[in-house]
């Protein structure tokens, strides 16, 4: 997609810790009633902005999904407003210590770079309104999506595996629930981690696929990593860009 920004321009290391894994919980307001997040208007998230209406019932987060995980999620990168909010308060932490330049050089590079991602953010928000409206239903291997999903107003049915972390396993009367999930809103896509095996996907696709004669596609995205050289995911831009336009191209949008 040729949008790599390199972390040089920015004076940022887009790596996870980057992505504010060090910011406590109550900066993000993360409940674990609804996958771990409380998108409230602390970050502008609010519906006029992008004509969204974010309550809980659009988006299924309750237990009929199984999203609810009593934990966690600290995907909250798929937020590139939030992320943009997390750089400003990142740079005044590093600003108060760094010896080498000064704060106002800091806040600088730190706001060039939130304006970027807010740019970023309304570039999205264009490419995911044009998924039609019985096309916004999303499976993935594990919780990885609940912000994408909240913020550009798509609703996750469910995942794979029954958490937030990759490291959980799937439990056998979930994944029969979720493949007559799978079923009934005659999803043909499933997304997987570039990081992990697609395995499970793809055995889920197959059971579909042999009780409904649907062909179900295993859709590789970045989540948890950056993409190799030339993936267009090099970079936490890139990475947001790329993993968003292969959603909207496999939910039948237009890019």
């Amino acid at each position: 997609h040729g949008d790599a920004h390199d972390d040089d321009d920015h004076g940022h290391s887009h790596d996870d810790d980057d992505h504010g894994h060090s910011h406590d919980d109550d900066d993000h307001g993360h409940d674990d009633d609804d996958h771990g997040h409380s998108h409230d208007d602390d970050h502008g998230h609010d519906d006029d902005d992008h004509g969204h209406s974010h309550d809980d019932d659009e988006h299924g987060h309750d237990d009929d999904h199984g999203h609810d995980h009593g934990e966690e999620d600290p995907h909250f990168w798929f937020d590139p407003l939030r992320t943009a909010d997390g750089v400003l308060l990142l740079a005044e932490e590093i600003a108060a210590v760094d010896t080498v330049l000064e704060p106002e050089e800091w806040m600088a590079r730190a706001e060039a770079y939130a304006d970027e991602l807010r740019a970023l953010d309304a570039e999205l928000v264009e490419l995911f309104d044009t998924i039609p409206a019985g096309n916004r239903n999303l499976v993935t291997n594990h919780d990885a999506l609940g912000y994408l999903a909240y913020r550009y107003d798509l609703e996750v049915l469910g995942t794979v595996i029954p958490g937030a972390t990759t490291q959980a396993e799937a439990d056998p009367r979930s994944f029969s629930e979720l493949i007559e999930t799978v079923e009934r809103a005659g999803v043909d896509v499933v997304f997987a981690e570039n990081t992990d095996s697609t395995v499970l996907a793809e055995q889920l696709a197959s059971e579909v696929v042999g009780r409904t004669d649907v062909e179900v596609e295993v859709v590789r995205i970045y989540t948890d990593a950056l993409g190799e050289p030339g993936s267009g995911a090099e970079t936490y831009p890139g990475l947001l860009r790329t993993t968003s336009t292969l959603i909207v191209e496999a939910l039948d949008g237009s890019v």
